[in-house]
Order: C-alpha cells, then sequence, then structure tokens
C-alpha cells in the first residue's frame, strides 16, 4: 500500500517537473500534452485489471475515452477566455465548465449504462451466496446446478 502511494506521487512528480521544463522551452505548447500522458489511467487500469473482470476493465476503459468531453470542454473555455478575463477567471471557470461537464456524463452514463459494467465486490458476495437450486437456468428439482451428480 505504502509502495503504491509512493509510485503515485512518484508518477507525479515527474509530470509536473515535465510540464515546468515544456513551458520554459521554446516547444512551450508541449507543456499541454504532457498532462494527457495515461499516468494516472495505467495506475487506475491495472488496479480495476488486478481486481475486477476484463469486461469491466472494458467497461472503465470506454467511461474513460467519453471523459475527454469534460476535457475538451475544459480546454474550450480556456482557449476562448483566455484573451477576454484574467487567467485566474479563465481558470476558474473552465474549471467549473469541467465540473458540470463530468457531473452531466456521470448522470447520462449512470441512466444509460448504469450497473451494466458487472458486479461489484458486494454484490458478488450476494450472487456466490444464492443456494444452488437458486441458479437462474438451473432446471426445476436438480440441486447443485449444472453438473451435478444429484438430481
Amino acid at each position: 500500500m505504502a509502495m503504491a502511494l509512493l509510485l503515485k506521487c512518484l508518477f507525479g512528480a515527474a509530470a509536473v517537473l515535465l510540464i515546468a521544463l515544456a513551458s520554459r522551452s521554446r516547444n512551450f505548447y508541449l507543456a499541454g500534452l504532457v498532462p494527457l500522458f495515461p499516468t494516472f489511467a495505467l495506475i487506475a487500469h491495472y488496479i480495476v485489471g488486478t481486481e475486477r473482470s476484463a469486461a469491466d476493465l472494458r467497461t472503465t476503459a470506454l467511461f474513460g475515452l467519453l471523459s475527454i468531453i469534460p476535457y475538451a470542454i475544459y480546454l474550450l473555455v480556456v482557449y476562448f477566455l483566455s484573451t477576454r478575463t484574467g487567467l485566474a477567471a479563465t481558470l476558474a471557470l473552465a474549471t467549473v465548465a469541467w465540473c458540470v461537464g463530468a457531473a452531466m456524463l456521470i448522470v447520462v452514463w449512470s441512466k444509460t449504462v448504469g450497473d451494466r459494467g458487472g458486479p461489484g465486490p458486494d454484490k458478488a458476495a450476494v450472487v456466490s451466496a444464492r443456494p444452488p437450486s437458486d441458479v437462474p437456468g438451473t432446471p426445476p428439482g436438480r440441486r447443485g446446478g449444472a453438473g451435478s451428480p444429484r438430481e
């Protein structure tokens, strides 16, 4: 646990260092590319991939792909307000716009996709605690589920 936290801190520090170096170079615009390196996505996908199913990892990747929308909203607000307002107002309004976009994404996702990505740990326990005769698809009178020697 402590090692994982240290690793996250090192990734974050490396990203900040790269952004600072890029912003001081003649290719300062590269500072906009560095935050898009999938540092935290790698961590999230590793955790989901080791603790959940491949289908859940796929769902996480799809949601991550859609999360580009709030980021695009943020960038558009920065782009249009950067020459019209001060830096603090631009970044504050862009952050609010990102939060609104992210909230909308979560609401739409919850209403359309919802929990179809598979049972969470608490639901998995409920499913596995079911008596064998209650397993969906088990013929009436058959105990122990499919493949059971008892009938």
